[in-house]
């Protein structure tokens, strides 16, 4: 599909400027004022509404491979770009584990595909492979093969592995290959079922809990290890407010340190689970509103570098029982950028989300500074901060319709999504 020559008018961009822009085979043409001889193919009024990059979600699972009944390809990629997401990064938890070059070429290809079913725009794809073979722990994965097959970076998403001497290894190898690895942030041998914050309300329900300290120690420790190697670790998935004075401590020493958080962290806290309600079984588990606000405070002054959506979709049948078996995680995709909008209220401005959805995550995938500029890409959204509306499960568009943000009222809407100066309808 050829990229129509587009004009939207007074849109507001990053630094608060407001102007027109021009786009053209799919770049984008000029900034205000038009180019020599610009006829458009369509136009659209912004009203004042943010223009800004499309955002990269540092996690986002889409139930391939391995759980097609939750959600796949064609259903998740089309539903990422109407809400405004030009790229997931997909972690290496699938079945099979992401840890050989067939299993990077198999999601390239099904990725390819789905990108052009239904003549619906959709969110390209990254790949985090495995650090170590099959997530297990115990042997380094072949890191250069799954690089050079087409990985932006190596990750181990469950936690740390039992023999931390493996990780120190491939920290080590990692850092002289210019490799970004991505841990989340979890002891596992201090929260090994741990499903709810360890606190008043796991204790009165009888729950296996997950201490805060599961995740600062496993937070020290990255620290130490990316100190002593020099390689870069990108910790993902924050849910503890005590580890954001770690990581600024961290930084400031300049070690080579990144961060994230999911949306709904920021949003929410453990007092939505006062009934065990299934769609809060999440992982990491909701903590105390103190957590939540640190986290806040961390993503304002820059601690947390990134906020990603964590989309782990889940089925009916995998939330139908009590919320200790269940599984953990929710459809959080398509409500990305209000989600993150409403959680910093007021200090929400357009040059804060380019920089949490925008421009950090695409750097820490390497790829560069994400932009609205002259003759930069035209993958932008168009994002109303000033109307708001409800989520609510039965208008989900993506095939899982179980979200933790259900009920909640949201500011924020994006109004349009381009990718490469093509306009993306949302999927009916």
């Amino acid at each position: 599909m050829s990229a129509p020559r587009t004009h939207i008018r007074k849109a507001t961009l990053a630094d608060g400027t407001r102007t027109d822009a021009f786009l053209a085979d799919g770049k984008i043409a000029a900034l205000g004022q038009a180019p020599d001889g610009w006829q458009s193919d369509a136009e659209i009024d912004a009203n004042g509404a943010w223009l800004l990059p499309a955002a990269t979600d540092l996690c986002a699972r889409v139930g391939e491979p391995g759980w097609p009944e939750k959600a796949t390809m064609a259903s998740e990629l089309p539903v990422a770009a109407a809400a405004g997401i030009g790229l997931l990064c997909l972690p290496p938890d699938g079945r099979p584990v992401t840890d050989n070059v067939s299993v990077v070429n198999w999601i390239t290809r099904h990725a390819g595909h789905a990108g052009h079913a239904d003549n619906a725009g959709s969110a390209s794809v990254a790949m985090l492979g495995a650090l170590t073979e099959g997530h297990a722990g115990e042997r380094i994965a072949p890191l250069r093969s799954l690089i050079n097959a087409g990985c932006s970076g190596v990750a181990q998403a469950d936690g740390l592995p039992s023999n931390m001497l493996i990780l120190r290894r491939a920290l080590d190898y990692a850092a002289g290959n210019g490799i970004t690895v991505h841990v989340r942030p979890l002891l596992r041998s201090l929260a090994p079922r741990g499903c709810l914050h360890d606190g008043a309300l796991a204790a009165r329900h009888g729950v296996d809990a997950q201490p805060t300290s599961a995740e600062t120690i496993a937070v020290a420790a990255l620290i130490e290890l990316a100190r002593e190697t020099g390689a870069h670790v990108h910790i993902g998935r924050l849910s503890a407010g005590r580890s954001v004075p770690l990581l600024a401590a961290a930084k400031a020493e300049g070690i080579t340190v990144t961060a994230d958080v999911a949306a709904h962290q920021l949003l929410l806290d453990e007092s939505v689970l006062a009934d065990l309600h299934p769609r809060w079984h999440l992982q990491p588990p909701l903590r105390t509103p103190a957590d939540a606000a640190a986290l806040r405070q961390g993503v304002v002054d820059g601690t947390i570098d990134a906020v990603c959506s964590d989309h782990t979709p889940q089925d009916q049948d995998a939330k139908t029982n009590p919320l200790p078996i269940t599984a953990a995680g929710g459809a959080t995709l398509e409500h990305l950028w209000p989600a993150v909008h409403t959680a910093l209220g007021g200090d929400s401005t357009p040059e804060r989300l380019q920089r949490l959805l925008c421009t950090k995550p695409a750097q820490v995938l390497g790829r560069g500074d994400a932009t609205v500029g002259v003759g930069s890409a035209a993958d932008c959204v168009l994002f109303d901060p000033n109307v708001s509306g409800q989520c609510d499960e039965t208008t989900l568009r993506s095939q899982a319709k179980i979200t933790p943000l259900h009920g909640m009222t949201l500011q924020g809407r994006v109004v349009a999504t381009w990718l490469a100066g093509v306009a993306v309808r949302a999927p009916r």
